[in-house]
Order: structure tokens, then C-alpha cells, then sequence
């Protein structure tokens, strides 16, 4: 396919929304920004005190951050309201992978450690993931810190 016809070729030079440093987009105004991490998003602008894909933190709090010299890291609960957005979440946590799927028929919370069957926990609300939700015992909520790679789970 010719590079020019891909709508998705990161080729249009345009600035960081938060950090105003050159990024490359596509034709839909996507693109990874190297210094900050800050994905462009029209959504991100439209909306910018909710967490919307491709990022897993507001604009307004990504802004904060980067002005603060803070890296773009979601909290326990910017990440809980990704989940709430896109049904499908996931992150690492000493070397090991997690996900967690709204559940939209009944809006049940399943987290679970990947590939390990009996890992399974079940939450009704979002207080009681957010309350309740452990890795061996200790709440997801006290080790959030030491969590990496939160983000929307990607298929394929």
C-alpha cells in the first residue's frame, strides 16, 4: 500500500498537545509523543477531564503532571475509569500480567492473573474492585505504585 493512501502512517508533523514537543500523526490526528508519552487524541481534547483510549489519564491531569516533572502514570483510579470506558484493562505487577473486563450485560468486574484459572476474583460495583481487588492477598489499591503497563488490553 502506498504511504501516502495509509490513513494510519504516522507522517504529518504536528506538536505535542501537553508537552508542545514535535510529534509525527496520522491522517486522523494519532501519534505517540517521545517525550512525555502523551498519545494524540482528539477525544483526549474533547474531553479533557475523562479518561478516554488511547490515553489512561485525562488531558487536564496529563498537563498537571507533566508541568509537576511527574511521568504520565494513571492512578488506581484513572485506571478504573478507563475500564469503565472500554470494558478491557490489563498491567503488569512483578513480572507477572493481570486483567480486568467490565462485564457489560451485568456490569460485573473480573480480575484475573493471565493464564491462571484460579486467580479469578468477581466484583459487583466498582467500590468493591476498588476496595477489595488483591494480587496474593494484598489490595491492588496499597501496591498501585509498583504497577506498570496499565492499559487498555490489546487483542492480536
Amino acid at each position: 500500500m502506498n504511504n501516502q493512501n495509509n490513513p494510519y502512517e504516522k507522517n504529518i508533523p504536528s506538536k505535542c498537545a501537553v508537552c508542545n514537543s514535535d510529534v509525527l500523526i496520522d491522517q486522523l490526528g494519532h501519534g505517540l509523543c517521545p517525550i512525555c508519552g502523551w498519545h494524540q487524541s482528539i477525544d483526549g481534547i474533547d474531553f479533557p477531564n475523562k479518561v478516554r483510549y488511547p490515553n489512561v489519564i485525562s488531558f487536564n491531569k496529563a498537563l498537571l503532571l507533566y508541568r509537576k516533572g511527574s511521568p504520565l502514570k494513571a492512578s488506581f483510579e484513572d485506571f478504573i475509569e478507563g475500564l469503565y470506558f472500554y470494558s478491557e484493562m490489563h498491567f503488569e505487577y512483578h513480572s507477572r500480567s493481570f486483567g480486568v473486563c467490565l462485564r457489560t450485560k451485568n456490569h460485573l468486574i473480573e480480575f484475573y492473573e493471565n493464564a491462571v484459572s484460579e486467580s479469578l476474583q468477581k466484583f459487583i460495583t466498582k467500590e468493591e474492585f476498588f476496595n477489595y481487588a488483591n494480587i496474593d492477598g494484598i489490595l491492588l489499591k496499597g501496591i498501585w505504585d509498583d504497577v506498570e503497563n496499565a492499559y487498555y488490553m490489546v487483542c492480536g
